[in-house]
């Protein structure tokens, strides 16, 4: 079956709900959105904890790490715009995702600030 007609079948049957209102499901881009952001914040806490343990002698290799959390998180803005378009959703996960992506790249580019000047 196409999704055209999928969609139709799905759109054209009656709803139980309370007063008539649809049911609405969050969108699936907006909650991967969020598990990029709590990945990438993750990343960035380790590296955090990593380099407050011993005390700035962080090896070289978690530059790598850096960068996958800036990778993570601009997919997930990417995602979390993206999610903005799926209909007949709640985009509250969408609005959370891009707020935390965005905050993970905003204190990676203060630690690089930081380490540059």
């Amino acid at each position: 079956m196409s999704t055209r007609g999928k969609r139709v079948r799905e759109l054209s049957r009656p709803r139980n709900t309370k007063y008539g209102q649809a049911f609405l499901r969050h969108a699936r881009r907006g909650v991967r959105s969020i598990f990029g952001a709590v990945i990438s914040l993750s990343i960035i806490g380790y590296i955090i904890y990593q380099a407050f343990t011993t005390r700035g002698e962080v090896p070289h290799g978690f530059a790598g790490f850096a960068f996958m959390a800036v990778v993570i998180a601009v997919l997930g803005i990417r995602g979390g715009i993206i999610g903005f378009k799926e209909r007949d959703k709640k985009y509250i996960t969408c609005k959370i995702g891009i707020v935390l992506n965005s905050m993970a790249l905003l204190i990676l580019g203060f630690i690089f600030w930081g380490g540059v000047s």
